[in-house]
C-alpha cells in the first residue's frame, strides 16, 4: 500500500462511518514516533508516512480503523472498552493501546533511499484473565 492508496482508503472509511467533515493527513516527519492519531480538536486522522512505506497492507488498515475508532468513539474513552467495542466492530483487529514507529533515523534514511532493510520483530501479548467466584 502506498501513500496515496492509505489516504484514499482513511478517506473512504471515514465517510462510511459519518465522518465526512474529518481531514486525512500524512506526516513525513521521521522523528514523529507515532503509527496514526486522531486529533478531535481539528477533527483530523494523522497517518505516518513512513509506517505506510515500510508495513505490510493489514497492519496500515490496522493503524488507519485503529484511529477512526478513537474518532467515533470521542476523546474521553482512550482505549477503554467502549474503544475497543468499536474498534472490532469496525474490523479492526489490534486493539492493543497505540503503538509506536522506533526506527533509528539513519534506517528510515535508507529506507527513503531505496535500500532494503530487514527488521526482525519480536511480538508479545499478555492478556489478563479475571475470573469471578
Amino acid at each position: 500500500m502506498n501513500r496515496n492508496e492509505a489516504s484514499q482508503f482513511c478517506r473512504t472509511e471515514l465517510n462510511q462511518h459519518g465522518l465526512k467533515d474529518w481531514k486525512v493527513r500524512l506526516n513525513s516527519n521521521p522523528d514523529w514516533p507515532f503509527l496514526g492519531m486522531c486529533v478531535h480538536n481539528d477533527e483530523a486522522i494523522i497517518l505516518n508516512a513512513h509506517h505506510i512505506d515500510i508495513h505490510p497492507h493489514a497492519e496500515v488498515i490496522n493503524t488507519i480503523r485503529h484511529e477512526i475508532a478513537h474518532a467515533l468513539v470521542g476523546s474521553g474513552n482512550g482505549h477503554n472498552s467502549v474503544w475497543e467495542t468499536k474498534a472490532r466492530e469496525i474490523g479492526c483487529d489490534n486493539t492493543l493501546p497505540c503503538s509506536h514507529l522506533d526506527i533509528p533515523a539513519h534506517v528510515i534514511d535508507a529506507i527513503r533511499s531505496g535500500a532494503t532493510v530487514e527488521f526482525e520483530v519480536h511480538e508479545e501479548r499478555v492478556e489478563h484473565i479475571i475470573r469471578t467466584p
